[in-house]
């Protein structure tokens, strides 16, 4: 840190107090704990130079979110299908720049509209029909079981190997019509690991014939690790269900070049899909079909989920 730059009060953006900082010494903060602003609301932000850029660390996960949406969250976390990764998960949904915080959000939103659909609509995909069921990170709102949790969960069991470490789409619509996987992107990249020693057990046996457009290793080597999982498994979860099966990669409008990079590794037909879909997109489809509460719409804004950044 420069000298010369000192650390001024900011305004809390949570309940619109005055923070001054309790150190000059302030580095990056890459956790609440070393966070040099703390406002006596509980909650904390990161030491960027920059206020507006500053991470805001909410103290529990729940504050992260509008209140209408808190109630089934630490249930919904706790019951995660990655057994491994579900302390991780909690910690990092209390963050502003939560990827999991703005799935939750949006579409504990669109479910409770009952206006889930709008997503096959986003992306031009025939309108599915019947009452859907939905999970999200594998596990239904609240956690518990469901029949397609269930489901879910044996597909992945006989792909995956690891019963601690199973696949778990960010968003799963399953109606008696379509199943849809929903791969959400917020502020990071599509994940991306070249030559990954896992890709086999999504790209090869039967259940994967006829979904790939190159070899197993040339699959693997163009390395889109997580998005090919995802339409190894939806895949086979639909068939079973004897439903269409529709990949939607969610994310920032600067990530559509990744989609399309992937695409060119997948064999599509009237059965099977894969669309990208931009943040801006969708939000202002939901925005013309829908009346955004006033809660959702200052999470919205706050996340520039409609801006040319994050949108």
């Amino acid at each position: 840190m420069s000298r010369s730059f000192v650390y001024e009060s900011m305004v809390c953006r949570e309940c619109g107090d005055t923070i001054a900082p309790n150190s000059q010494e302030g580095g990056k903060a890459l956790s609440p704990a070393s966070a040099i602003y703390v406002c006596k609301c509980g909650f904390r932000y990161s030491n960027n130079r920059d206020p507006m850029a500053r991470t805001a660390f909410a103290p529990t996960a729940e504050r992260n979110v509008p209140e209408r949406f808190r109630t089934e969250l630490g249930a919904t976390l706790r019951a995660a299908a990655n057994v491994g990764n579900r302390r991780s998960k909690l910690s990092k949904f209390a963050y502003s720049t939560s990827e999991d915080a703005v799935t939750w959000t949006i579409f504990r939103w669109l479910e409770e509209e009952a206006r889930l659909e709008l997503v096959s609509e986003a992306v031009g995909s025939p309108l599915p029909q019947g009452d859907p069921e939905v999970l999200f990170w594998g596990a239904p709102a609240g956690g518990g079981e469901m029949p397609l949790s269930k489901q879910l969960r044996e597909v992945c069991l006989g792909i995956d190997g690891d019963k601690d470490r199973l696949t778990e789409p960010d968003v799963v619509i399953a109606w008696p019509t379509d199943v849809v996987f929903i791969e959400v992107k917020y502020r990071s990249k599509n994940e991306h690991k070249k030559c990954y020693p896992h890709f086999p057990r999504y790209t090869t046996g039967a259940e994967s014939e006829g979904l790939f457009a190159l070899p197993p290793v040339e699959v693997a080597a163009e390395g889109w690790y997580e998005l090919t999982r995802n339409w190894r498994i939806g895949s086979q979860l639909a068939r079973e269900r004897a439903a269409r099966f529709t990949l939607v990669n969610l994310a920032p409008a600067k990530l559509e070049s990744e989609a399309a990079a992937f695409q060119a590794t997948i064999v599509l037909g009237d059965r099977r899909g894969f669309a990208f879909l931009s943040w801006k997109q969708l939000m202002g489809l939901a925005r013309r079909r829908l009346v955004m509460p006033t809660g959702v719409d200052v999470f919205v804004q706050q996340r520039e989920l409609e801006g040319r950044r994050w949108g």
